[in-house]
Order: structure tokens, then C-alpha cells, then sequence
């Protein structure tokens, strides 16, 4: 094999190898040398990979080829003479020669290298773009996402605040009305014959004054036929009252309960015997209550003087001779000074002389005192920033300023036409406020399962009393 045949298949060679060299070194820096930029989010790292592309790396192996050829080239061209065509030795100075030989393929080296360097830049300016505009969206999401969760936060924030900026203002209102309550009672005053009657001691007056009207009123009515004394109209509405709320109750027994209470709260003075006239018409028959009212008028506050005594024998009365007694008297009231024709018991009474009545009347006492308290529970109700939890608390601690004498007053006005509204009747405005008995059992303390023989579950029946809970115990 000639030199020449050496050279071209050491050149051929060379190039193959280099070609070789390139493919491995693509090969092995994907595999196992990738660069990697990392960039801080503030959940996770977003890892870019730069490769070099094939055109890269065939560039960088022809560069090195042409420098290594620039080494072999001199050494081939300034042996002696390989054939007749290609002898070099004779070529000036050496120094020349190789200088001459070099520098075009080292030139052309320096071109492929730094047109590659002009490359990477440039690809590099576009993985910095992209990637720039990736981390600005990332950076945008980011905010975002921050600018949300703080705007939630300083929304619960700022409703926290509220809320609890409401709570105070519901407190503050709240223990005022508990205040403004005891000052109510305190200021409660009755003046009897002998002393002065304060505080609780007129409630529990009051109290009395019911039981016992109530059961005059009872005795005057023995019928058992509603028809008697309720209106048709009446009957009506207490039967549709009756089942809605599911009460069990006489009608006859309602309407003594209602009776009684509306003759204690306005009384039976001149003002007061008018206003339950007007509130009596459109319910009980004219004929029963009129003579009833009379009847009870005839009883005296001083009971200690001869007219309560003789008043005391009229109430001892079988009803055979008391009903006859008053309509004698009854029919007599226009010109009572007129005692021709009358019995020797209605002569005793001396209908004519002037005397104060026993059932005085404690609206300006009881009606200031209802309204405040249902004032209060209803603020209570309609709050809508509490929870049932929570209103039910603050209803428990109104309800602990109630003596047992205040809850059975409550009681008893809430099943009488002065009070349904508490739990039966709400108007239209205030059906939100119904039950409000029921719900917050405001007259759970009250002792015994009846007050004098009304029965508390008759008309609340859903109630736990603590009368419940020592039978079971």
C-alpha cells in the first residue's frame, strides 16, 4: 500500500471518527449530563432543560477536525515528496509554510466556532424569554391566587370584626333591657289600707287578685254549654286557635281565664269597666257579662268593713239564689235609691252608697311591664347574627330575672286575649315572633303541673317543665 493510499484512508479515518465522537457525545449529554436552570416558586421548581441540538455538536467536531487537521497538514506537506505531484519541501521557509498552511484552516475554525457562539447566544436569548414570560405568568398566577386568599382572609376578617363589633352592640343593648326590667319591678308600688306594697310583693298581689277573681268569676258561671256565654264568632276562632296549637282546654274554662284576667288588669272603675264593655262585645254574650260585672263590682276593696262581710254571704250563695239576687239587683242599678219591691238581701248590699271597688285594675303597672318584656324577647328573636344556640342562652339568662310570680302573670296573659300574641296570635308583621314561649320556655320554673287548677300542659304541651323532671327523679 503506497503512502498516499495511507494518508487518504488516515484522513478518511479521522473524519469517521469524529463523526462517531459526535453522535456518543449527543448521546451521553442527553442522557446524562442535561443543565439545568432551577427557579424558586413558593410551592414547587420548575426545571428547564438545554440541550445542544445535532447541528451544534457537528459543528463543534468539524471546528476540532479543522484544528487537528491544521496540525497534521504541515507535517504531511513538508515531508519529502510523497509523489511527483505533491512535493512540498521545496516550499521556502518552514516556518512560512506552516504559518500558510495553518492559519486558513485554524481562520475557518475560528469562523465555524464563533458563528456558533453567535448561536448558543441566540437560542440562549429565547430560553431566557421563554422562560421569562413562563415565570411572569407563574409570578401573575401566583399573585393572583395570594391576592385572593388575602382578600378571603380580610373578607373573614373584617365579618369577624363585624360580628363582633354586632355582638357587643346586641350585649350592651341587651343588659340594658335587663336593666330597664329590674327597674320596672322596683319601681312596682301598691298602696293598701295598712301599708305600702313593693317590688315583687305587688306582683305577687296581682297574682292573688287573679286566683281570685278567677274563681268568682268560675262560680257566676256554671253552665256547660259554651253557647251561654260565647258568641258563635267567638267559639269559632277559639277552635281554629285551639287546633293550630294543639290546646286541650274547655271552652268555657278559656273564657272564664280570659274574663278574670282582663277584669284584674283594667279594673272595674268607671275607665276601666268600659274598656273591657268594648272588648267583651265581640266575644261574649251582652246578657252574661253585664250581670257578671255588676256582680263583681258589688265586692268592696276595704275588707274589713261591713259591705265586704255581707258581700261574703252573697258569695256563699247557692247559685239558685245568687243568680236571681243579682238580676233583682241588676235591674235595679239605673235608680238604685228606688228600694221599693227589692229583697231583704238586696237591700243589705246599699248598691247606692258610693264605695271603692275591690278589682281596681294595675294596667299602668302591667302594661308597661308586658311590653317591655316582649320587647326584649323579641330582640332576642330577631337577631340575625345569632345562632338558635346562642339566642336560647340569652333568653335563659332573661328568664332568670323572672321570679315565679312574673312567670305565672306570663302565663296567664299569654292564654288570654291581652297576651296571645306571645305564642298563638301573632300579628302578620310578627309571625317570626311566635311561640316565643314555647321556643324559649320562658315558663319552665313555674311549680306544680296547674296554677289552681289551670293546667300548664293544656296550653303547653312541647315544654319540659322542672316540675317534670322531680317526678321522674
Amino acid at each position: 500500500m503506497t503512502t498516499s493510499t495511507l494518508i487518504a484512508l488516515s484522513i478518511f479515518a479521522s473524519v469517521f471518527f469524529f463523526l462517531l465522537l459526535g453522535v456518543a457525545v449527543k448521546y451521553f449529554y442527553n442522557k446524562t449530563n442535561p443543565e439545568e436552570i432551577k427557579e424558586s416558586t413558593t410551592e414547587e421548581s420548575t426545571k428547564v432543560k438545554v440541550n445542544l441540538t445535532w447541528k451544534s455538536i457537528y459543528l463543534i467536531i468539524i471546528a476540532a477536525f479543522l484544528i487537528c487537521l491544521s496540525f497534521v497538514i504541515p507535517i504531511i506537506l513538508t515531508r519529502p515528496r510523497i509523489t511527483k505531484s505533491f512535493d512540498f519541501s521545496q516550499t521556502g521557509q518552514i516556518g512560512d509554510t506552516i504559518g500558510g498552511l495553518m492559519n486558513p484552516f485554524i481562520a475557518l475554525a475560528g469562523v465555524i466556532v464563533t458563528g456558533l457562539a453567535f448561536y448558543m447566544q441566540y437560542k440562549a436569548n429565547q430560553l431566557q424569554r421563554t422562560f421569562f414570560y413562563k415565570q411572569l405568568e407563574e409570578d401573575k398566577t401566583n399573585f393572583n391566587t395570594e391576592l385572593e386568599n388575602n382578600r378571603e382572609q380580610f373578607e373573614k376578617q373584617f365579618q369577624a370584626q363585624e360580628n363582633q363589633i354586632k355582638l357587643q352592640q346586641f350585649e350592651s343593648s341587651f343588659f340594658e333591657m335587663i336593666r330597664f326590667h329590674r327597674e320596672n319591678i322596683t319601681e312596682l308600688r301598691y298602696h293598701t289600707q295598712t301599708n305600702t306594697l313593693e317590688n315583687q310583693q305587688v306582683i305577687q298581689l296581682i297574682f292573688n287578685e287573679f286566683i281570685e277573681c278567677y274563681r268568682d268569676v268560675k262560680k257566676f258561671s256554671n253552665s256547660k254549654n259554651p253557647n251561654d256565654y260565647i258568641i258563635p264568632k267567638h267559639i269559632k276562632k277559639l277552635r281554629k286557635i285551639s287546633s293550630l296549637n294543639n290546646i286541650n282546654i274547655d271552652l268555657i274554662e278559656w273564657a272564664v281565664i280570659d274574663i278574670a284576667w282582663s277584669i284584674v288588669f283594667y279594673g272595674l272603675e268607671t275607665e276601666g269597666e268600659s274598656v273591657i264593655r268594648k272588648l267583651f262585645l265581640r266575644k261574649y254574650n251582652r246578657k252574661y257579662y253585664y250581670r257578671l260585672l255588676y256582680y263583681l263590682k258589688l265586692k268592696p276593696k276595704n275588707i274589713k268593713g261591713k259591705r265586704y262581710k255581707r258581700w261574703l254571704e252573697i258569695r256563699k250563695m247557692k247559685l239558685k239564689d245568687l243568680h236571681p239576687l243579682i238580676e233583682e239587683l241588676y235591674l235595679n242599678r239605673i235608680h238604685p235609691q228606688n228600694i221599693n219591691g227589692l229583697s231583704q238581701q238586696a237591700l243589705k248590699m246599699k248598691v247606692d252608697s258610693q264605695y271603692k271597688k275591690f278589682y281596681e285594675g294595675h294596667q299602668f303597672r302591667l302594661g308597661h311591664y308586658f311590653r317591655h318584656l316582649f320587647q326584649c324577647y323579641k330582640f332576642i328573636n330577631s337577631n340575625t347574627n345569632l345562632v338558635d344556640d346562642k339566642k336560647y342562652d340569652y333568653a335563659k339568662l332573661l328568664r332568670a330575672q323572672l321570679s315565679t310570680y312574673e312567670q305565672a302573670l306570663l302565663f296567664i296573659n299569654s292564654i288570654t286575649s291581652l297576651g296571645m300574641k306571645w305564642e298563638f296570635t301573632a300579628e302578620k308583621s310578627e309571625i317570626l315572633n311566635k311561640n316565643l314561649i314555647t321556643r324559649y320556655h320562658l315558663i319552665k320554673n313555674l311549680p306544680n303541673d296547674n296554677l289552681y287548677g289551670i293546667e300548664y300542659k293544656s296550653f303547653y304541651k312541647s315544654i319540659k317543665f322542672e316540675f317534670d323532671d322531680q317526678i321522674n327523679l
